[in-house]
């Protein structure tokens, strides 16, 4: 390709979407995935929960309610990774945390997973995590598995207390 030829499909490769976002890269043939419809894609998201705060905990709950509304619940795969002071979601005596975090695993399809090493540190019985939660080898391992095959990472935050 001479070097008009290439500096042609460099301006047209990075003009081109800015006038039509539909148009396929001319030197690729790709289209972008923003053409393609939303509802075929399946959204995959990690929650990294190592917070011990209600009001993050009910963030949490509504972070994946508007996943699910904003994607199609169809469209979606959710995991909730607890460890360190994040257990204690799946410990909550809160009736609202625990109906929350129980139909999250029954009804809508996210999986729980609580960090084994968490779980021996604390001296919590399996009995006492929510029943469909799986105890998995490592918190932070399972985060980084989840990222390395491509998951979106969502860090659940910490609020302080407001006066």
């Amino acid at each position: 390709m001479t070097p008009k030829k290439l500096l042609l499909a460099f301006l047209a490769a990075i003009t081109l979407p800015l006038i039509n976002p539909a148009v396929a890269d001319p030197i690729t043939g790709a289209t972008p995935a923003s053409s393609t419809s939303s509802s075929a894609k399946v959204h995959r998201v990690v929650f990294d929960v190592s917070v011990n705060e209600a009001e993050s905990y009910k963030t949490l709950l509504r972070n994946i309610a508007n996943l699910k509304k904003a994607f199609g619940p169809e469209n979606v795969e959710i995991e909730v990774v607890a460890y360190s002071k994040g257990l204690d979601l799946f410990l909550s005596k809160d009736p609202e945390l625990v109906k929350g975090i129980n139909s999250l695993a029954t009804e809508g399809g996210v999986e729980l997973a609580a960090c084994s090493n968490t779980v021996k540190a604390r001296n919590v019985a399996v009995s006492d995590l929510p029943e469909k939660a799986k105890v998995i080898d490592s918190g932070v391992a399972e985060l980084v598995r989840r990222q390395e095959e491509g998951w979106s990472y969502i860090k659940l935050a910490s609020y302080p207390a407001q006066p």
